[in-house]
């Protein structure tokens, strides 16, 4: 599908470049245009396409596309992988040949888009080439791949079926996901805290601050500074709702047996922030532990900074991730919901995009920009860079997607200062306690879940029906889903501080089923998977259905 990311003075208004592009490459690519760094550690699937927005043709590494079968997925879908390699493309469809053994379909892009010659056998040298590709790419996302089904009968199977739709069948109920599990903070080897160890607590790094949340009876930090001259000072400026702590120092594990040092004790008034300045009492050139207590019981210790003198030289921690440029760039990154290729009237689509098409005009358009087949695995992609399969997400689905020290695209550009905000639909955890704030969203508003009734702003019967929310807070209000997220994405933008970047994901519900359009409003579908009626539409939906007319009237997207 074409995609039209925003690149103020980077991109040729109306370029349009072939190279292929994937969800999990757009993390990469804002961190590289705002000149940011990877964390410590980091790795992404994905790569950036920065010179390519440029008009530049850079080379292209592989690219992969993995749809397991699973759950509620059409025989006319077979479980199947594929590899992009310059001009040819590879497909494997996991034990769909003969004697179980893996089908290939090799295509010649540049002479075959349409992918309707396999060349497999006559390139039986490339097609095993590109296989090894992707039996090595399973093996480093270690994906969970399908097995053999010993029921399956090849008689009752017709592979000239495959990739064409059939009328939908009503889906059997689901039970609902397993309770999320507690957000856990960050690790206790997160770059952001820059060798402090957390124990009987979590930490987080929010606006250059360290927060400190107890979770056990004794919460502190632990550093192991070296060998110390025993005179060392630590300073430390803290805020809290008051309490007491203490500093200890204790010999590294394998030290000798020493004499247990005196605790330096310090008590704070709940308040404004204050500046402490403990000494280190330890014995002179012995390499030991910090252990700074903080009365973080029940409750939240915000840390701006550390310092420890020690023989005439003072090292600083602080959690800020360095100065702001002023010149970053604020972000609105919007993702239309099953929107088809040739949906848009720049693609042959017989509904007015007007502004779609203004966009395009002022944007760059990408050729060969590849998403998930599904809602959770693109958005999945998206978010952290990497491919879906390493978090075991093959469909939609409910249960939260990200462990607590995944490092979002938002959680990134939070760490630096942005202001960070998602309008729409987060479908990567529908639980309240998953929702978008956990993940690096300063603000958020729309659907926990998947798709919603446009009016009624209810998901799909079943535990996570009621998902509108506010930060995390359900709530029940009127009007049209799509007119609530767009006003709602205006008044946020039009309340930031003009000194304050801010990153701004809108993905919207629509054109996702159900459809339910006021009267005034024509909806005409043309996507290039024919266009749908009241006859075939989703059955989970009973309640909507499509508003069909004779002219096209006021319908702008």
């Amino acid at each position: 599908a074409g995609d039209n990311p925003p690149s103020p003075g980077l991109t040729v208004p109306g370029g349009r470049s072939d190279v292929p592009v994937q969800s999990e490459d757009y993390y990469p690519t804002l961190l590289e245009g705002l000149g940011l760094s990877p964390a410590m550690g980091q790795q992404f699937d994905g790569s950036s396409f920065l010179p390519a927005l440029r008009g530049e043709v850079p080379e292209r590494a592989p690219l992969f596309q993995y749809f397991p079968h699973s759950t509620g997925v059409p025989d006319w879908l077979p479980p199947a992988v594929s590899v992009h390699r310059g001009d040819w493309k590879l497909i494997r469809i996991f034990h769909g040949g003969d004697d179980g053994a893996h089908r290939l379909l090799l295509f010649d892009l540049a002479n075959d888009p349409g992918e309707q010659r396999n060349l497999a056998v006559e390139q039986a040298q490339v097609a095993a080439e590109l296989d090894g590709l992707i039996e090595l790419f399973l093996q480093r996302t270690k994906a969970v791949v399908p097995i053999p089904n010993p029921a399956f009968d090849p008689q009752q199977y017709d592979p000239s079926l495959e990739g064409k739709s059939q009328p939908k069948r009503q889906a059997a109920a689901k039970k609902s996901g397993t309770a999320a599990a507690k957000n856990a903070g960050l690790p206790e080897d997160a770059a952001a805290l820059q060798g402090w160890k957390p124990r009987a607590c979590t930490a987080e790094v929010e606006r250059g601050v360290l927060l400190l949340r107890g979770t056990g009876r004794e919460p502190f930090l632990g550093f192991a500074p070296g060998k110390l001259d025993g005179q060392a000072v630590l300073r430390v400026r803290l805020r809290c709702s008051g309490g007491s702590g203490q500093l200890l120092w204790l010999p590294a594990p394998a030290a000798m047996p020493l004499p247990e040092q005196p605790a330096a004790k310090y008590s704070v008034k709940a308040g404004d922030w204050v500046e402490l300045k403990l000494p280190v009492n330890s014995p002179a050139d012995t390499a030991g532990i910090l252990r700074l207590f903080v009365p973080a019981q029940g409750a939240v210790v915000e840390i701006d900074w550390l310092e420890l003198t020690n023989s005439g030289k003072t090292r600083r921690w602080d959690f800020d991730a360095g100065e702001l440029q002023p010149d970053r760039p604020n972000c609105v990154f919007i993702m239309a919901d099953d929107l088809g290729w040739a949906d848009v009237q720049f693609h042959g689509g017989t509904v007015p995009t007007p502004h779609l098409n203004r966009l395009l005009a002022e944007g760059q358009e990408l050729t060969q920009h590849y998403v998930a087949l599904l809602c959770t695995p693109t958005r999945t992609g998206l978010l952290s860079g990497r491919f879906w399969s390493r978090f075991g997400v093959t469909k939609p689905q409910n249960p939260r997607v990200f462990s607590a020290d995944t490092v979002t695209l938002p959680k990134a550009l939070q760490a630096v200062g942005y202001d960070t905000c998602l309008v729409g639909k987060w479908h990567l955890g529908s639980h309240p306690n998953d929702g978008p704030q956990h993940f690096g969203f300063d603000y958020s508003y729309g659907s926990l879940a998947g798709g919603v009734g446009p009016w009624n702003h209810r998901y799909k019967e079943g535990r996570f029906s009621e998902t509108w929310h506010r930060g995390g807070r359900l709530l029940r209000e009127s009007g049209h889903v799509t007119d609530l997220l767009c006003r709602e994405a205006v008044d946020w933008i039009e309340a930031r501080a003009a000194d304050v970047p801010f990153f701004l994901y809108v993905p919207m519900t629509a054109v996702h089923l159900p459809v339910k359009e006021p009267e005034e409003t024509l909806i005409v579908f043309t996507s290039d998977n024919g266009g749908s009626t009241a006859e075939n539409h989703d059955p989970k939906y009973p309640e909507d259905d499509y508003w069909r007319a004779a002219r096209l009237s006021g319908c702008e997207c």
